[in-house]
Parts: structure tokens; sequence; C-alpha cells
């Protein structure tokens, strides 16, 4: 059963955007081979903090790209985003994971 916080995934065994085998399911119930895992940390990382809305780069008044909040938005970014938009957004969290460290 999907929950109001799970995409219907098509592919429980592939991965969602190759179709490669999987190695990890997200949050959402979306599945990652080895090579898109990073787009599955990203959601993952979306849900440990609410999922906010993300700038990339962050505190930048004309952010290049951006998340909006919600589940949605979270799954259609991580879905249809081309890779340097994933790897920015990936890059950003990562920068706002050090800023809470320190």
């Amino acid at each position: 059963m999907v929950t109001p916080e799970q995409v219907e995934n098509p592919f429980p065994l592939q991965c969602y955007h190759c179709r490669a085998p999987k190695v990890m399911t997200d949050a959402l119930g979306m599945t990652w081979c080895e090579s898109h895992a990073y787009r599955g940390n990203l959601i993952n990382w979306l849900a440990r903090h609410g999922w906010p809305e993300l700038k990339c780069p962050p505190g930048h008044p004309y952010p290049a790209y951006s998340i909006g909040p919600g589940t949605y938005c979270a799954a259609m970014a991580v879905i249809q985003g081309a890779d340097d938009f994933i790897g920015l957004a990936v890059a950003t969290t990562e920068l706002l994971d050090e800023q809470e460290v320190a």
C-alpha cells in the first residue's frame, strides 16, 4: 500500500531513473541503482528535514535552482531534474549539514 508520502513505483526492483538493479529505496519508496543513489539520498535528506524549500546555492538572492517545499516538489525535482541540478542540490545539502555541525 502506498502512503500519502510515497509515490507509486512501477519499477520496485529497478532504478527509477535507468532501470538498473536497485541498491536502495528512499523515503518516498522510489528505488535507485548505485549510479543514481545520490537522487535517493537527496529525497532522504529532504524527508529528514521536513520537506523544506531548498535554494541552490543557499542564501543567494537569485538561486540558480530551487526545490519547492513538500513531497510533491521533492519527488518531481528528483525524478525529472537534470544531473547538474541534482548534483548542485546534493552539494547544497552537504553544505547545510556542515553549517549545522559548526
